[in-house]
């Protein structure tokens, strides 16, 4: 995101403040650690 500030290109503001409230929820941390969980490969 920073890359694309940098170029003038974020996102709508309405976007970027979904992804922050979602961030933000309590419990946040464990579906991205879940999701991530999920991309990992397996051997």
């Amino acid at each position: 995101m920073f890359a694309r500030w940098v170029q003038g290109e974020l996102p709508p503001r309405e976007l970027v403040l979904d992804v922050l409230d979602a961030v933000l929820q309590p419990g946040a941390s464990d579906r991205v650690w879940a999701t991530l969980g999920l991309l990992a490969p397996t051997d």
